[in-house]
């Protein structure tokens, strides 16, 4: 009898800033500066240290970008 449970994927819910940069091939200055000039979401502020971007805030800004 297998009693293993099949593997559990969760999606990931939030991005780190590290996660983000990574992302976009960008540096930490560069995200700060589309959240003030282009609209990019802010982060979830969990404490001082702890700042996430919810990853559907994330999805929705770079649907609402123009195809260049």
């Amino acid at each position: 009898m297998d009693t293993s449970s099949p593997p559990v994927e969760l999606e990931q819910e939030f991005f780190t800033q590290k996660q983000l940069c990574n992302l976009f091939g960008v540096s930490r200055v560069t995200i700060y500066d589309w959240m003030d000039r282009r609209g990019f979401p802010r982060p979830k502020v969990f404490s001082r240290m702890c700042r996430r971007w919810p990853v559907s805030d994330v999805r929705a800004w770079i649907d609402a970008q123009p195809n260049e």
